[in-house]
């Protein structure tokens, strides 16, 4: 995997390839603070990104495949 990360303190977004030439972004990743105070971690999937599972902290939060529309069980 490669990342790259741009923006500014506070207000970054992680692309996300599968290698460094990869013509095209899997996800791109940003956080930042809401304007209630919260802190915010938006993925943006692409149609090819696949299934993806986001943890917080132990637990899962969401698996599965954001275009198809698969959601699997969270352990």
């Amino acid at each position: 995997m490669h990342t790259e990360i741009t923006g500014q303190a506070g207000n970054e977004t992680y692309c996300v390839s599968a290698d460094a030439g990869a013509d095209s972004t899997l996800t791109e990743v940003s956080v930042f603070r809401g304007n209630d105070g919260a802190l915010v971690v938006q993925i943006d999937t692409n149609d090819d990104t696949g299934r993806i599972r986001v943890n917080v902290n132990d637990g899962a939060v969401f698996d599965g495949d954001c275009e198809s529309g698969e959601r699997f069980d969270l352990r």
